[in-house]
């Protein structure tokens, strides 16, 4: 980063999806630091360049799978030990969503901190894709993605890769702060943070 002199996009796209349980030399499962923490660190070394490049846009690539879980614990409060499970809690689909969701709350707070110096964030929801690197060929995620794919506009195949990298940047750079797009321009709303997120996060 010391070298980069300006920087106005940065897409943190990289992610891993239905891997074994692991840690890594940090001591942290793979799937929350691969997909999220690796995104926060990224952003974190970048961070001085976007605002020296202002106007500049950071791009969170999540999913819209980050609605389907949940890291409070039963009193309301944020649950470290469903970021980082043991193996014995862990469920790789759940990791996944997890991660995602943890994409989009720094999305969030990283437009709370930066909107004001010029440098803006979204989240973006790509579209589901039939096979790709991320292992999303599993048989579970092929079945449903099959049965789902006559219900959804976000279900894209192999050969509009392309295509759906192309609107996930454009579609994020059309939206204001705070909103997030599918490449097919559909809106889909955030997740409501509560105050116990909003004070753990800001304090990263």
């Amino acid at each position: 980063p010391h070298n980069v002199e300006s920087l106005h996009v940065l897409v943190c796209n990289a992610a891993a999806f239905a891997l074994p349980w692991s840690l890594t030399k940090d001591g942290l499962e793979t799937t929350f630091q691969v997909n999220h923490l690796g995104h926060f660190y990224l952003v974190q070394l970048l961070q001085d360049v976007l605002c020296r490049s202002a106007p500049a846009r950071v791009i969170v690539v999540s999913s819209e799978s980050h609605r389907f879980t949940d890291i409070n614990d039963s009193s309301g409060k944020l649950d470290f030990d469903r970021l980082s499970p043991s193996k014995n809690d862990y469920w790789a689909m759940l990791a996944y969503n997890r991660s995602k969701l943890c994409n989009v709350l720094f999305s969030n707070e990283l437009h709370r901190r930066l909107s004001p110096r010029g440098v803006t964030s979204n989240a973006v929801h790509p579209g589901n894709m039939m096979y790709s690197s991320i292992h999303r060929s599993w048989w579970v995620y092929t079945l449903l993605f099959t049965l789902a794919r006559p219900f959804t506009k976000s279900m894209v195949s192999e050969r509009l890769l392309a295509f759906s990298a192309i609107k996930t940047v454009s579609a994020s750079l059309r939206t204001g702060p705070g909103e997030t797009q599918t490449p097919f321009s559909t809106h889909w709303s955030l997740v409501r943070m509560s105050l116990v997120l909003t004070t753990a996060l800001s304090g990263c």
